[in-house]
C-alpha cells in the first residue's frame, strides 16, 4: 500500500476516534433554574455531585467574570460538579427577597451528600470549591497536576476576585423630604411596555421601569433630564432626556 494511502487511513482513523470520544464526553451540568422567581435550592441538588448555586444579574459587572469561570469548571468536571444559576433580575424580585440578598455575585455550595459547605461572596465559596476539586496553596488557587483545572481558569479567577471586590451593594436611601418620591411601580404599565429600564435614582440603582414610568418620573421631578438610565442588556448608560427623545 502506498505511503500516502496509509497516511490517509491513519488520519481518518484518528478523526473517527476523536469524534467518538467527543460524542461520548459527558456534557457540562449547567442549568438556569430561576429568573426572579422564588426557588428552593435543595430541590435542585444532584446526588453524588458538588452543586454550586450562582445568584447573578445582567447588570452586575463582577458576575460577568464569576459565572463564566463556574461554567468552565463545570465543563472540566462534568461528573463531579453541577452549576445552577439564578437570575436575580433586580433587588425587588421575589428570589432576592426570599434569600435576603444584599450583594452579588452570591454563591452557595453543596456537597455530594447534600451538605451546605459554603455560602457568601465569590472569593469565600470558590476557595472551598477549589479545595473540593483539587486543593489550594495558602488559599491561592493554583493549577495542579491531575486537578483538571487549567491555569487560564485560575488566572481568570484572580481577575474575577479583584473585580468582584467592588461588590454591587444595595444602599439605603436617606430620607429626603424636599425631594419628590418615586411613584409606585405597577406590575404592568397602561400601554403594556416591558419593564426593562434601570435608572440611578438619588444615587442608587433602581428599576426595572417601563418607558412610561420613566416618563412619569421625569415629569414629577424624581428624575432629572441628565439622570443615567440603561436598558436591560445594554453595556452603556445614557441620559434620560436622550432616551426620551428616541422614544
Amino acid at each position: 500500500m502506498p505511503g500516502s494511502s496509509r497516511g490517509l487511513i491513519a488520519l481518518l482513523v484518528t478523526l473517527a476516534v476523536a469524534l467518538i470520544a467527543s460524542a461520548a464526553a459527558e456534557p457540562p451540568d449547567v442549568k438556569l433554574i430561576s429568573q426572579g422567581r422564588e426557588v428552593t435550592l435543595e430541590d435542585h441538588l444532584v446526588p453524588g455531585k458538588l452543586v454550586v448555586f450562582d445568584f447573578f444579574a445582567e447588570w452586575c459587572a463582577p458576575c460577568r467574570y464569576v459565572t463564566p469561570l463556574l461554567e468552565r469548571l463545570a465543563e472540566q468536571h462534568p461528573d463531579r460538579l453541577a452549576l445552577r444559576t439564578i437570575d436575580v433580575i433586580d433587588w425587588s424580585s421575589p428570589v432576592a427577597r426570599q434569600h435576603g440578598l444584599s450583594a452579588i455575585p452570591h454563591l452557595v455550595l453543596f456537597g455530594p451528600d447534600g451538605t451546605r459547605l459554603a455560602e457568601g461572596d465569590a472569593e469565600r465559596v470558590l476557595a472551598v470549591l477549589d479545595s473540593q476539586l483539587g486543593g489550594a496553596v495558602d488559599g491561592v488557587p493554583v493549577a495542579r497536576g491531575g486537578s483538571g483545572v487549567p491555569a487560564p481558569v485560575w488566572i481568570g479567577l484572580v481577575a474575577a476576585l479583584i473585580v468582584g471586590s467592588i461588590v454591587l451593594r444595595r444602599r439605603a436611601r436617606p430620607p429626603a423630604a424636599a425631594e419628590p418620591s418615586a411613584p409606585p411601580q405597577p406590575e404592568n404599565s397602561a400601554s403594556g411596555s416591558p419593564r426593562i429600564w434601570f435608572a440611578v435614582v438619588r444615587g442608587s440603582l433602581d428599576g426595572p421601569y417601563s418607558i412610561e414610568q420613566l416618563t412619569e418620573l421625569r415629569r414629577s421631578g424624581a428624575l432629572p433630564d441628565h439622570a443615567p438610565v440603561r436598558r436591560r442588556g445594554d453595556a452603556t448608560w445614557r441620559r434620560l432626556d436622550g432616551v426620551m427623545r428616541e422614544e
